[in-house]
């Protein structure tokens, strides 16, 4: 194993919401950071595909599924992860998420978590059904997608959970996530998940 990734230095400082993004979310192309995986794995880290504040009270989001998933397509994933919670589907306004999801050329995969914290007891239910299929993903070195809302705390987390199950040192894994997706991993909670020793 590399000894990069045995390094412990301090972590960084998160970024403020402002500097997130060089690209708005809100709309238009699909806004994708690439963080290179175990077994020439590219994990692909976005938010939530078709995000439409339609029924909110916020404007902000603008977003089209279906074009969404083509961009996901054209970026060549293999597998989709979804990793919010079921009811965010309807308030993010994508309750056809899960239904459009499973006719697409990329597998599905959902992941729930809730929002702002580590994953729980339902994260893990499904990581045990699904788990070891999804791992078979990154040890043959597939594009793997994964979203939250707004791609940055869980999606943080669980693409970092991901380096460290396959021999990341913690810390390494969270400034590396941050590096290519400012503002990732938001909450101490969730480092605290990541810098646990105990595997995926």
């Amino acid at each position: 194993m590399n000894s990069q990734f045995n390094k412990k230095e301090p972590l960084s400082e998160n970024t403020s919401f402002s500097a997130k993004f060089n690209n708005s979310p809100f709309e238009g192309p699909l806004v994708i950071n690439e963080l290179a995986g175990p077994f020439n794995t590219t994990l692909g880290l976005t938010h939530c595909p078709g995000r439409s504040s339609k029924h909110s009270k916020s404007n902000l989001w603008n977003r089209d599924l279906l074009e969404d998933f083509m961009e996901i397509q054209n970026w060549g994933a293999d597998v989709l992860i979804s990793l919010i919670a079921s009811q965010e589907f309807v308030q993010l306004g994508v309750p056809e998420f899960p239904e459009v999801a499973n006719r697409q050329k990329f597998d599905w995969y959902h992941l729930p978590i809730q929002d702002f914290h580590a994953p729980g007891s339902k994260f893990q239910e499904a990581w045990n059904r699904d788990g070891e299929t999804i791992l078979k993903y990154v040890t043959t070195g597939s594009k793997i997608m994964i979203h939250c809302a707004a791609g940055l705390g869980r999606t943080g987390t669980f693409a970092a959970k991901i380096l460290t199950n396959f021999g990341w040192d913690p810390r390494t894994a969270i400034k590396e996530v941050r590096r290519i997706r400012p503002g990732a991993i938001e909450r101490k909670i969730q480092e605290q998940y990541i810098l646990n020793d105990t595997p995926l």
